[in-house]
């Protein structure tokens, strides 16, 4: 019967000293996440990737289209040329040139969209992220979670620290939710 006691009384220790640990070293502790792979491997941010791909495809062959219509333009001018009145000739010219010169803003203005879509869609991700990460935060009682990225702001941490996985496949299967 002593023995159960003392068996049963290291069993509750060991328990306990395990519990204590737990909750004060790991889940109320100071973790990383590395948001290179966060940003690589949820699925949020590869749909972000996805609709700014078809968008910028799109706006692409908008600007194949009019280049296209514009090298025709510039190639029957040229075959017609010669027999052109120099004041036709002159005119054509002219409108080549302020077709050229609007194709080139329209080009402008397309990478711009592309570049403030991006920025918008990353953005919005990034939003995405930082909103779940501070829920997951709370949820595991976590005193801070730091991001690693390719700068280096992490240049040691201890084995154990770097929730990546966990956080990756949460942050997937609450947006499948």
């Amino acid at each position: 019967m002593k023995n159960k006691i003392i068996i049963y009384s290291l069993i509750g220790l060991i328990f306990l000293s395990f519990l204590i640990w737990f909750f004060l070293f790991r889940i109320s502790g100071t973790v990383y996440i590395d948001a290179t792979r966060v940003l690589q491997e949820y699925s949020g941010a590869q749909v972000a990737r996805e609709a700014l791909e078809l968008k910028t495809s799109h706006w692409k062959s908008n600007v194949d289209t009019l280049e296209a219509e514009f090298q025709n333009a510039y190639e029957e001018f040229e075959r017609k040329e010669k027999g052109m009145d120099a004041n036709i000739k002159e005119e054509r010219r002219t409108e080549l040139r302020k077709k050229q010169q609007q194709l080139e803003e329209y080009k402008g203005v397309m990478q711009q969209n592309a570049v403030a879509e991006d920025q918008k869609l990353s953005q919005e991700t990034i939003s995405d992220i930082n909103k779940f990460l501070t829920e997951y935060g709370k949820k595991h009682r976590y005193k801070y979670i730091l991001i690693a990225n390719q700068v280096g702001t992490i240049a040691y941490a201890a084995d154990g620290l770097d929730i990546t996985d966990d956080v990756i496949k949460a942050l997937n299967d609450a947006r499948e939710k």
